[in-house]
């Protein structure tokens, strides 16, 4: 039987190269973004509301075991820093993240991840919603029942009309040990609505067999939501899946690209998607043959069909992609790259809906080994988050750039 080891490290990654890029000279400061929190912290991850509204959330060591919490983007700097939820067991990792989205009003929601005693991935999804700014917070609702003691995370939120769509890897078929998973027992998709009053709506299997931890990414087009995953095949072929769904139900998913990367092993590292209207663009991180790269295509019809995908960078890849669109049309992507101090670099790039890219920019350099950076725009600007380690503890940090920024 062919088994094979999900890796919750990079390590796999940081030994993939690739061929140069001549244009590695241009550096931007970005504007430093101060966070309320005093120790050590990981986890950032960033959100744009239907209303536009930016949220950080994180996660940090509270008295009896972690918190959740998170700040709202208002008049240029982080405010109103509030906790969703203290827990002794919540499950903390680099790239498994939490999320609160705002709504828009003082509607907010929000999920985060729960450990289970009886193997070492075995945890739920809890999920709650707040009428009230975050002041209070209702009771949390697990989306999926299937009570198994497996893997359930790498979670991706979706606002679809009045209900909340959660889109997540789910363990219930693995082996419960959380140690190996073979192809006969392997990780899946899965999906649920929820409606304002907690119900589950529309709960389905999205893939039967997917890479068993690279994180996933959902967002709605003027089709409907769309979801990208990485993908496994029984001849352990990992490349990105689209998913679309309508009338109801997830439809049977695409391949975005044949990019054939044959790998024994999850390497942590998923698509990333954006959308205006009908036009839909995905990032990701491939390395088929060893020759890593960070690569975007384009869709004009909500994910049915995608122009051939571009290589955004091929210099020493480590992946982890950002994406977000651009006031022009435009988007920008951005990725990890090896540094010559031996730190990684976040690159940022513009590509435009013709497939032109701008010049790659450095945006900061630091020990971020264990960091899966965030992007998002708000208005004119670029907000980033990441974790750094410094002085062997792990720090958040945030900064923003002009769009302007980006030639």
């Amino acid at each position: 039987m062919n088994r094979v080891r999900c890796c919750f490290f990079p390590a796999i990654i940081l030994l993939l190269t690739a061929c140069g890029d001549p244009r590695r000279e241009a550096i931007v400061e970005p504007e430093s973004l101060p966070l309320p929190i005093a120790g050590e912290a990981t986890g950032p991850r960033l959100t744009r509301g239907p209303a536009s509204d930016v949220v950080l959330s994180w996660m940090e060591t509270a008295a009896t075991g972690a918190a959740l919490r998170y700040v709202v983007y208002r008049d240029g700097a982080w405010r109103d820093a509030r906790t969703v939820v203290v827990e002794p067991n919540l499950f903390v990792n680099w790239a498994d993240l939490p999320s609160v989205w705002s709504l828009g009003g003082d509607v907010l929601v929000a999920h985060w991840l729960v450990k289970r005693p009886g193997g070492p991935y075995a945890y739920d999804i809890a999920y709650s919603r707040s009428a009230n700014a975050g002041r209070d917070w209702q009771a949390p609702i697990t989306p999926h029942t299937d009570g198994t003691l497996t893997q359930h995370g790498f979670v991706s939120l979706y606002p679809h009309g009045s209900h909340i769509g959660l889109l997540w890897l789910d363990g219930r078929r693995t082996d419960e040990s959380g140690d190996e998973y073979s192809i006969e027992r392997g990780m899946t998709v899965h999906a649920v609505e929820i409606d304002a009053d907690g119900t589950l709506i529309a709960d389905q299997e999205v893939d039967g067999l997917v890479c068993s931890c690279c994180p996933t990414d959902a967002v709605m087009t003027a089709q409907g939501p769309v979801a990208a995953y990485r993908d496994r095949s029984e001849r352990e072929i990992r490349d990105i899946r689209i998913a679309r769904f309508k009338e109801g139900v997830w439809q049977q998913g695409a391949i975005v690209a044949k990019d054939s990367w044959e790998i024994t092993a999850c390497p942590v590292n998923g698509p990333k998607l954006a959308a205006n209207g009908d036009t839909l663009a995905v990032a990701w991180f491939t390395a088929p043959e060893d020759q890593a790269a960070a690569k975007f295509a384009l869709s004009l019809d909500s994910g049915a069909t995608f122009a051939e995908p571009i290589v955004v960078s091929a210099s020493d890849v480590r992946g982890q992609v950002g994406l977000t669109e651009l006031p022009n049309g435009d988007f920008a992507v951005s990725w990890l790259e090896g540094a010559a101090s031996g730190a990684q670099s976040l690159r940022l790039r513009r590509v435009s809906r013709t497939g032109k890219l701008g010049n790659p920019v450095t945006m900061t350099e630091s020990a971020m080994t264990f960091s899966t950076p965030q992007l998002v725009r708000f208005e004119n600007d670029l907000i980033l988050a990441w974790t750094e380690s410094i002085d062997g503890m792990r720090r958040i940090k945030s900064a923003r750039v002009p769009v302007s920024a980006l030639p």
